[in-house]
């Protein structure tokens, strides 16, 4: 009878830790969604969400659990997984902030590059301005010359 006692509260534990897993990636995802949804996406704030959803999956999220000896278990983790789809979740969430940070990252090179273009094009004009400016004085150095 105790052993089936154990046996059922380290399946209530399992049950429970795969609600908080959904519980946090909800979470996580609920926050990506409202980040996203605003008008102006403030890059900074979505790597930070990226980077506190890859230090949850490294540090807390497990796919598997249960230590591989533990034969019972690991089955019961199995069927809680396939119940409620927890690693599915898991990396549903991060594939869709791999895509977003992907997609921020492609704007931000994007305004870096348009930045670029503008500095290199008022220094192309200052350039030409100088050049204009030395050939002018060119010329009446040598209108002087032939005075």
């Amino acid at each position: 009878m105790d052993g089936q006692r154990e046996q059922f509260e380290r399946h209530i534990i399992l049950q429970s830790l795969a609600y908080a897993y959904l519980g946090a990636i909800e979470f996580i995802a609920n926050k990506l969604a409202e980040k996203i949804n605003c008008h102006d996406c403030n890059i900074d704030e979505l790597n930070e969400l990226y980077i506190e959803a890859a230090k949850f999956n490294s540090m807390f999220f497990f796919h598997q659990p249960v230590l591989s000896k533990n034969t019972s278990l690991t089955e019961t983790w199995k069927c809680i997984d396939k119940a409620l789809d927890v690693n599915v979740s898991s990396n549903e969430l991060l594939g869709q902030l791999s895509n977003v940070h992907y997609i921020l990252n492609l704007e931000a090179e994007k305004e870096k590059a348009e930045l670029d273009n503008r500095y290199q094009a008022k220094q192309d004009k200052l350039n030409t301005r100088f050049t204009i400016i030395g050939i002018i004085i060119g010329l009446l150095s040598l209108i002087e010359l032939f005075k």
